[in-house]
């Protein structure tokens, strides 16, 4: 029964993820593949980091909650035309995963 319990979560994992990209194509804005990075902390320039990511071709970033607070960060990811997602904790209990290690 658990592992049958864990193998609907991660087909359900899968379809959730599968509609999010389908939804959300890059094309729209004449590009024609998602080139992202994903970050959870970031302490330095936003305007470099950016700078940066422009020169190698990112378009997308998957950010945590506490960088998408951050308002300048979106504003210049707006005008560097980086479309933004939040990475939102789907799971999060250590004591858990450490009781548990197949989940």
């Amino acid at each position: 029964m658990h592992s049958v319990n864990t193998l609907f979560l991660k087909i359900g994992f899968l379809v959730v993820m599968s509609a999010i990209w389908v939804s959300f194509p890059c094309v729209s804005r004449g590009r024609d593949f998602m080139i992202g990075v994903k970050i959870y902390e970031y302490k330095g320039d936003y305007s470099s980091l950016l700078v940066s990511w422009e020169r190698v071709g990112v378009n997308t970033v998957f950010l945590s909650a506490d960088l998408a607070s951050q308002p300048q960060l979106m504003a210049m990811a707006r005008q560097h035309g980086i479309t933004t997602y939040i990475i939102l904790p789907v799971f999060q209990n250590p004591e858990k995963l450490a009781a548990n290690p197949e989940y």
